[in-house]
């Protein structure tokens, strides 16, 4: 479902807001998040852009969680606003985005072994830089934000703050 959504921009909107599509991947200390990021640009300058994300968040928090190991994996969705502003040949670009990400973390401590499920909303900034060629973009980016569990089943897991360094390539269809 949530790739047809973008999908029917695709075929829907004719060449008035082009849309950009494709795989984005994030490293961040404890785990590294693949998955397909769309975008969706407002106005004609194409500064403007309502972003969507689905991927998987996998996760190897060793002992820096509230156990001595805990490790997992998630899907999950984004939702985010990005502004860019050309320079040179590409655009650099800023904004803000929401993750919903359902987790499921094994862990260990002392000789006790259990699993949490976790419901992790992540509110994160982000700043990028787009290379521009044709229809195609690569864009570096640095995002900085706060992972909080807001359901837990079973024992409390590790969140806080988070630094994620990633990369989006990305089609563009006009």
């Amino acid at each position: 479902m949530l790739i047809s959504f973008p999908c029917f921009f695709l075929t829907a909107q004719g060449n008035e807001h082009p849309v950009s599509i494709g795989p984005e991947l994030q490293f961040y200390p404890a785990g590294m998040i693949p998955g397909v990021r769309w975008s969706y640009y407002l106005g004609e300058q194409q500064q403007n852009a309502i972003t969507l994300r689905t991927g998987i968040n996998l996760t190897l928090r060793h002992d820096w969680g509230k156990h001595e190991d805990e490790r997992g994996w998630g899907t999950g969705i984004s939702s985010g606003y990005n502004y860019h502003f050309p320079i040179r040949k590409g655009k650099v670009l800023f904004g803000a985005r929401g993750d919903i990400w359902l987790m499921q973390i094994h862990w260990k401590k002392d000789a006790r072994k259990g699993e949490s499920h976790i419901v992790i909303l992540q509110p994160t900034a982000e700043a990028g830089y787009s290379f521009i060629l044709k229809n195609f973009h690569i864009a570096p980016t640095l995002a900085f934000g706060r992972e909080l569990n807001i359901i837990t089943k079973g024992e409390p897991v590790g969140e806080g703050w988070i630094l994620l360094l990633g990369v989006v390539f990305q089609w563009n269809f006009e």
